[in-house]
């Protein structure tokens, strides 16, 4: 599942929800830093921004937890810094992925729960399954159960 089918099915949830609102995706420019994926703006003001990492779960290959290095660390403390001016709420939409033809599983999963030790972020794969933010899939994802 790529981020402009998340965008698509995002847009369609907030409107089966009646929330005024729209998602939108940055793309990605090689001299340009990007700091989320997508970001939801709603009428009301408030908001998501949404970085999404897919993780492949086929047999033999499935991990334990997703760690964000240098790259992934940087831009999360750029997100934060966002997150903290502009109001809005972060989530990490992990996808995973078991297969060609096999649904993927989408799990929004909030900002505050990653570890955090000052040179990476990581989260176990167990930790991420059980933390799902189900408000936020509601809002935001209903439409992929459709």
């Amino acid at each position: 599942m790529n981020e402009n089918l998340l965008v698509s099915h995002i847009n369609k949830s907030l409107e089966l929800n009646n929330v005024r609102g729209i998602a939108y995706r940055f793309r990605q420019a090689e001299f340009c830093g990007q700091f989320c994926d997508i970001l939801v703006d709603i009428a009301d003001g408030s908001g998501f921004a949404i970085e999404v990492k897919s993780i492949s779960m086929k047999k033999n290959k499935v991990p334990v937890s997703w760690y964000g290095y240098y790259g992934d660390y940087e831009q999360y403390k750029k997100l934060i810094d966002f997150l903290f001016k502009s109001g809005k709420r972060g989530l990490y939409v992990f996808v995973l992925r078991y297969g060609s033809g096999i649904k993927s599983d989408v799990i929004p999963v909030d900002f505050n729960i990653l570890e955090d030790d000052g040179k990476s972020v990581r989260i176990k794969i167990e930790d991420m399954k059980k933390r799902k933010n189900v408000m936020c899939y509601n809002l935001l994802f209903r439409s992929l159960d459709r």
